[in-house]
């Protein structure tokens, strides 16, 4: 029954989900232009550096961001207690929060998708507009036709390679994956958590990997300059590497683990050997990796 149901919706799930991430993409194009003469300002306020040389460090910065690895932090417990499967859901799809948290997300992203309120600027194709709001509005969980497969997934861009990923933490965990380059291609990016994102225009401030101008417009002064100081000499000031945030990706597409994870990355203090459960999530680690040819690396 449920491979009926992946035939009969999965493709129309798959083409109102890119309809998401286009939409997206037509908007961030569009303000594209404006949005690179403000980094490249900036960069010249923060290094005191000629517009001609801006220039170059502006090149540098898109370049090592572009090639910064996308992860997805998770807790081992989280994944692996059991064997996972395939496929990665997103939190309307696990349905394991409370309203609250899920009324919160909604409201989100429905700012930076606008799933309920689709606008009429999408190539005014009107049966796009209806599908969006067919299938992409929560309505507090009262829409019959609500698939929550069409909603995001969340990573975070590597920019600074950190050992434990994009967005490594007590609270999404250390450990994670690495997806593969194409994914990026599939996603837009906030400067912060998207949950952090506010203000009248939330749609207006989400970037692209071949677009990142708004989001490096916007990163935090202390990730601004630490960015700087990755492609030129500068010198970082007191603090700069004390509030550093991370680069939120939202995943607009099926995450399949067979075919788009590139490596597994382990944190060693997170495993809890000494346990059965540990035990357990470990060979679980270990039988996944084998069935689908995924490299793992475990780190202290």
């Amino acid at each position: 029954m449920f491979d009926k149901f992946k035939r009969k919706g999965g493709a129309q799930t798959r083409m109102t989900t890119a309809e998401v991430s286009s939409r997206a993409g037509k908007r961030i194009i569009n303000d594209s232009e404006d949005a690179e003469d403000a980094v490249k300002q900036r960069i010249i306020d923060r290094i005191g550096c000629s517009a001609t040389e801006a220039e170059s460090v502006y090149t540098d910065i898109v370049t090592l961001m572009q090639s910064a690895d996308l992860t997805y932090n998770f807790l081992p417990e989280t994944i692996f207690s059991s064997m996972p499967a395939n496929q990665l859901q997103n939190v309307f799809e696990r349905k394991h929060m409370g309203a609250n948290y899920m009324n919160s997300r909604d409201r989100v992203e429905d700012g930076l998708f606008q799933y309920s309120y689709p606008e009429s600027d999408f190539l005014n194709v009107q049966d796009v507009i209806d599908r969006m709001r067919k299938k992409g509005s929560y309505q507090g969980g009262n829409n019959s036709s609500f698939d929550p497969r069409i909603r995001p997934k969340y990573g975070a861009l590597n920019i600074f390679n950190l050992r434990e990923g994009g967005a490594g933490n007590s609270t999404y965990g250390q450990s994670h994956f690495i997806f593969k380059d194409y994914v990026k291609h599939r996603c837009t990016f906030t400067s912060d958590d998207s949950f952090n994102i506010e203000g009248a225009d939330p749609a207006g401030r989400l970037a692209n990997i071949f677009y990142l101008d708004k989001i490096i417009m916007e990163l935090s002064d202390p990730t601004f300059s630490v960015l700087c100081s990755s492609v030129t000499n500068i010198q970082l000031r007191p603090g700069d590497v004390s509030d550093l945030l991370y680069i939120e990706a939202q995943i607009h597409s099926e995450i399949l683990l067979s075919r788009d994870v590139k490596k597994i990355r382990l944190s060693q203090w997170e495993l809890a050997l000494d346990s059965p459960e540990g035990k357990d999530i470990i060979e679980n680690i270990a039988l996944l990796a084998c069935k689908y040819g995924i490299p793992v690396e475990v780190f202290n």
